[in-house]
């Protein structure tokens, strides 16, 4: 298990390092985003893995700028292999992204990029807003919305992104 988180965190690190634009995080010296955007993903790790039990997923965030940080969440097992563990993972996910975020309504996010080990490994992921997870995750918890109509929002939502390499001269 230990190795396969190392993996997990290789493979994220080598993602928000190498091929985001703007991946490394680049908050002011006397700004403590990069701080805060940690403690948020400490915040929803623990609430992903204790509902996602059969597979370990870390977050790691990625601050660019005035829009805003990414976060990308990278599970362990081939999780978009099958459709009902990808439904519940990504419904998980939104749902404690959007979670923390709505207790801390001044905190700036943008998007939030989804993959597993497999997918991560060819630097492709899926990305949806982080408000609309805000949004999703206060209309489940008020009731207005079931957790079927949620995921019919997000999957309408998941937009397919691949990493490139950026090109030296």
């Amino acid at each position: 298990m230990a190795d396969l988180k190392q993996l997990v965190l290789a493979a994220a690190g080598v993602f928000a390092l190498l091929f985001l634009p703007a991946a490394v995080a680049r908050a002011a010296p006397d700004d403590n985003q990069g701080l805060i955007a940690m403690g948020l993903c400490s915040e929803m790790e623990p609430l992903i893995n204790t509902l996602i039990d059969y597979s370990y997923t870390k977050c790691l965030p990625n601050i660019t700028g005035a829009k805003g940080t990414t976060f990308i969440f990278i599970t362990e097992k081939p999780i978009f292999a099958a459709e009902a563990s990808k439904k519940a993972w990504v419904i998980v996910v939104v749902a404690a992204v959007g979670k923390t975020l709505n207790d801390k309504p001044s905190y700036r996010a943008d998007k939030i990029f989804f993959a597993d080990v497999s997918m991560a490994k060819d630097k492709s992921y899926y990305t949806v807003s982080a408000a609309l997870a805000k949004s999703l995750q206060h209309k489940v918890y008020s009731g207005q919305m079931s957790a079927e109509a949620m995921w019919g929002q997000i999957s309408a939502a998941l937009t397919p992104y691949t990493a490139t390499p950026e090109v030296k001269k």
